[in-house]
This record gives C-alpha cells, structure tokens and sequence, in this order.
C-alpha cells in the first residue's frame, strides 16, 4: 500500500496521525489500526510524516481543508506540550462558530495545527510561531512567513482573538471559575 492509500485508510479507521517531531508521527488510538496494517505504518513512518506535514499546510490555501478535531476544544497538536492545555482551553472559548471554517474557531485550530503557539509575555498572552525551517513540526520556516500568514488569517480576527486570550488564566492557575 502506497503512503497516501495508508493515510487516507488510517483516517477512514478513525485513527488521527500527528506529527510528534521532526519527521516522527504519533498515532491514536492505536487499537484502531488492523494488526495487518502495523507493519505498513512502521516501513512508511516517514513518509506519513511529510504527508502528515503538507496536509497541516494547507491551510495557507484554504482552512476549510483541515481536518478538524472529533471533541470541540481538542489541541490538535498535544505533541507541543508545553502549551496544549492552554489551547484547549482557548479552541473552547472559540467554539461557538466552529462550524465556520473562516471563523475564529477555525483559524485559531488551523493555526495550533500547523505549530502556532501560546506565550505568557508576564501580563498577557500572545501567539507566536514555531519556527522550523525543515517545515517538518511547523509551517513556518522564518519570521517572515509567519508574518505574511500573522497578516492574512489572524490579523482579520485581532479584535475578537484578543478578548479570548483575554479570558485565559495565566500560566498554572488552572480554568478561571
């Protein structure tokens, strides 16, 4: 089976495939995948994660290509650690136009899928990129397409980005109640 046909018959099995690191994927759940099919994602591992890599791209073309999250606030990338709670939490906060691709929910989630993330600058949070320039964990290999990508899809958006970040608590304090 060739890499594309693999991932096309994962997605159809309701395994999701992430990219864990450079040219490294995670899958879940696990229990899904046929035992027949196990030694078809380790010989084609790295090809599944350029795959993997060029889907979460295409966003930059039109953000409706996603592949959305089954569970409404799911970090599409828990493989970024360091700020998946934070994510969730914010891709919930958003979820009331989830339905729109072109929405805050739908930029938001295609931003943290192709390696957007949260910092805590001591008073407020912002979004920052990823910076990867083998564009194997984030779309972005420079500043400047981030910038470019910052101008096109958040940008639009400023106003009611700001005031969902607004709501989120700061770093280890948990949900606000």
């Amino acid at each position: 089976m060739n890499p594309q046909a693999l991932l096309e018959r994962l997605s159809e099995l309701g395994v999701t495939i992430r990219l864990s690191g450079p040219g490294t994927i995670a899958l879940s759940p696990v229990n899904r995948i046929p035992d027949e099919l196990r030694p078809e994602v380790v010989a084609h591992k790295a090809e599944l994660a350029v795959l993997v890599g060029r889907q979460a791209r295409t966003w930059q073309a039109d953000p409706s290509d996603l592949a959305w999250p089954a569970t409404v606030g799911e970090d599409p990338r828990p493989d970024l650690e360091n700020d998946s709670a934070d994510w969730s939490r914010l891709l919930a906060l958003a979820s009331g136009d989830q339905g729109d691709p072109s929405g805050v929910y739908g930029r938001l989630l295609a931003l943290r899928a192709c390696g957007g993330q949260l910092a805590w600058n001591g008073s407020r949070w912002r979004m920052v990129p990823l910076i990867d320039p083998t564009e194997q964990v984030s779309v972005w290999h420079d500043g400047e397409s981030w910038e470019a990508d910052r101008a096109r899809y958040l940008l639009p958006r400023a106003r009611e980005i700001a005031a969902l970040l607004a709501q989120l608590p700061p770093p280890d304090q948990g949900p606000q109640a």
